[in-house]
């Protein structure tokens, strides 16, 4: 976002995938973005490309993307030590 954009809040979204290479112009005049993850979003398919979209890199490393999980199957990370 740039100086007179407000954030929104009230959704989650999750990772798809990345690009390492994408570059994000900001249609609000701010500067290029080099990487991105692509996400989905709650809010549905009247959201960004059918509910998808991407999040630029820089907006987690500003702190404007937060709260982050990952959901594993313990089968994938069943090494004894848990003891689950």
């Amino acid at each position: 976002p740039v100086g007179r954009e407000r954030i929104e809040g009230g959704h989650a979204v999750v990772a798809l995938g990345y690009d390492d290479a994408l570059e994000i112009k900001n249609s609000s005049g701010g500067e290029t973005a080099k990487g991105a993850l692509m996400v989905r979003n709650s809010w549905g398919t009247d959201w960004g490309e059918k509910g998808y979209g991407w999040l630029p890199y820089a907006y987690v490393l500003k702190g404007l993307a937060e709260d982050f999980w990952s959901v594993l199957k313990k089968e994938w990370i069943d090494t004894g030590e848990f003891k689950i």
